[in-house]
């Protein structure tokens, strides 16, 4: 990935709003799976408190073994059967976030089964499938709400029509009010279900106008410090660069000055356009040969420069530029009659920490002038000491 004008990375604040998506995902995900610990641990404790005060009013019309068994132990065991498979899920290194997410969701629609199947007779906790279909809208995931929330009401006709854990329990035919009241808590979970789904599809348009609006901030952004013609940093991005040259302590760069030889000339003869031409040629260069090693800008006419994060030899700051040369020589656009006369010089100055930028400027244009007393020359002036 290239260096924007400002020297940062292009997109890097979207890709920051999206890595915190991700970062609050992940929380989200832990947070739910110790949820799901607590849901099974609550349960059985709760199973067990209702033991004792029913035992002791003398309230269980089965042997207490056999309460203890079936309303105790069984759930206890499903429900930690199903835990660790969360567990397992969690501690995976193969398996992506995506599917640990899916697996927890899906695993706590499972622990909401095993409760209201044991306790169907409660008619009311058929409310308790709600709690997975809430806890997946937190993702912002259409298709994960959709599989838990279809799971939820596939569970609970499993658990009204096919099993009959409670035999006390009336069957949702015995008559006109549990056939009715059967088809309302269905209802009224599709019904949720649906808000469910509405209320993501919200939720991901305002994570989506976010991301879009930090695109079009950026896009003016990039817009406002790259030069139209060439693609490359433009004055005003240059004046934050060397900004950035002088709080970073310690640092030493190079200032590189280019210099199209006889463009004036090229302008005068052949026009502006075949002029514009050579220039889009020349960013395209530089953008591809400086990369993310350096940062190079447009400031005026055919005026051009490039600041370099100096290496500790300066011969590699001369290879870059050599290599600018060649491949513009090569690269260039030719002329009506055919020929690719134009050139390129080059002025290198170097900076230590404690230099003023003036001084760095005014040696970089000295060794160009130098350069172009030569034509197509590479000339680099350390720091005066």
């Amino acid at each position: 990935m290239q260096f924007s004008e400002t020297g940062k990375q292009p997109h890097q604040n979207v890709e920051t709003i999206k890595r915190e998506y991700q970062r609050l995902d992940s929380k989200w995900l832990r947070t739910e799976y110790q949820l799901h610990i607590w849901v099974v641990l609550l349960t059985t404790v709760f199973e067990l408190a209702m033991f004792f005060i029913l035992h002791g009013l003398d309230m269980i019309g089965i042997p207490a073994q056999r309460y203890l068994i079936k309303y105790l132990l069984v759930p206890f065991t499903a429900n930690l059967l199903i835990l660790l498979g969360s567990f397992f899920a969690m501690r995976s290194s193969s398996r992506s976030e995506r599917a640990k997410i899916y697996t927890i969701s899906l695993n706590i629609s499972l622990c909401a089964f095993v409760i209201y199947t044991v306790h169907i007779a409660f008619s009311a906790l058929y409310l308790i499938f709600a709690v997975p279909m809430i806890l997946s809208v937190i993702y912002a995931d259409r298709r994960l709400t959709l599989l838990v929330s279809s799971s939820c009401i596939a569970e609970k006709l499993a658990a009204d029509l096919l099993i009959n854990w409670d035999p006390a329990r009336v069957s949702v035919w015995e008559n006109k009010l549990t056939t009715v009241n059967f088809v309302l808590s269905l209802l009224i979970l599709v019904i949720f279900s649906a808000i469910c789904l509405v209320m993501l599809v919200i939720e991901r348009k305002k994570i989506n106008f976010s991301i879009e609006l930090e695109q079009q901030r950026e896009e003016v952004d990039r817009q406002a410090h790259t030069d139209a013609l060439t693609g490359i940093g433009n004055r005003q991005s240059l004046r934050e660069a060397l900004s950035q040259v002088e709080q970073n302590a310690g640092q030493a760069y190079a200032l590189a000055m280019l210099d199209l030889d006889h463009f004036k000339a090229l302008n005068d003869h052949y026009g502006h356009p075949c002029g514009d031409r050579y220039l889009t040629t020349l960013g395209t260069v530089l953008r591809e040969v400086c990369g993310t090693t350096a940062q190079p800008f447009r400031f005026g006419g055919d005026e051009f420069c490039i600041l370099f994060p100096m290496p500790a030899d300066s011969e590699a700051v001369r290879s870059a530029c050599r290599e600018i040369q060649d491949r513009f020589s090569r690269e260039q656009p030719a002329l009506p009659d055919g020929s690719r006369g134009i050139t390129l010089s080059i002025g290198v100055a170097e900076y230590r920490s404690g230099e003023q930028l003036s001084r760095m400027v005014e040696r970089a244009d000295a060794a160009l002038y130098q350069a172009k007393a030569k034509r197509d020359e590479v000339c680099i002036r350390a720091k005066e000491v």
